[in-house]
């Protein structure tokens, strides 16, 4: 029986969304990726590995809506230190933030 149950990870060519990547390799979730940088080295070897690599930005609900179209569930890893960066109030973001990806 196949899983058709996908999981998307945000952030999935950094650290946190990496290690993510990694600790469900094998677990039979078909794995969707979501990156800014799909042509780095890092979207390249999790491709080989065979996690579905989507470009987008978690500032751009577009981009999101195409990531989540068919997940079935998602594992948030966003950049948090340019949020924390931009805006002083960096709680403020990370809420926008989750709002935008529930409207996606």
């Amino acid at each position: 029986m196949t899983n058709n149950r996908t999981i998307l990870i945000t952030g999935v060519t950094g650290n946190q969304g990496g290690a993510v990547a990694q600790a469900l390799q094998g677990s039979g979730f078909p794995l969707r990726g979501l990156t800014r940088k799909p042509d780095s080295e890092r979207a390249a070897a999790l491709a080989r590995q065979g996690v579905d690599i989507v470009k987008g930005d978690l500032d751009d609900e577009a981009t999101l809506r195409r990531a989540l179209a068919g997940a079935w569930g998602v594992d948030e890893n966003g950049q948090r230190k340019r949020a924390s960066l931009v805006r002083e109030s960096a709680p403020w973001d990370r809420s926008h933030r989750g709002a935008r990806g529930v409207r996606a």
